[in-house]
């Protein structure tokens, strides 16, 4: 989680973000926590790419690859992208930290 963190902070951090940036960032979260995103779908249409997570609280991510006379995502499309993906953190880590909690818990009672 902390290198998905990094990255969108390097991204924010960034003038001009391209596709492949914020892409990668969607595919590894949901590479890395499959099992938070059960339902999770990937529509391509062109140049056109949207990630339904299909979770509470977190709003499909569409993105647009460069083409034409674009060479980069329009900033008002990327900021929009990067709070998704802020979203789409927070959750992993609210979830990741509920089932680590279930699990101590759980250590605890087989102690008892």
């Amino acid at each position: 989680m902390k290198r998905i963190r990094k990255w969108i902070a390097e991204v924010r951090a960034q003038k001009h973000v391209k596709f492949d940036d914020l892409n990668r960032i969607a595919l590894r979260c949901q590479k890395q926590y499959p099992s938070l995103f059960p339902k999770y779908k990937l529509n391509k249409d062109g140049s056109s790419f949207v990630h339904h997570f299909n979770v509470n609280g977190v709003a499909p991510i569409s993105l647009e690859k460069e083409h034409g006379s674009r060479e980069f995502v329009p900033p008002k499309y990327a900021k929009l992208a990067l709070v998704n993906l802020e979203e789409l953190a927070n959750y992993i880590e609210h979830m990741t930290s509920e089932t680590e909690n279930e699990q101590s818990e759980d250590e605890q009672d087989e102690g008892q």
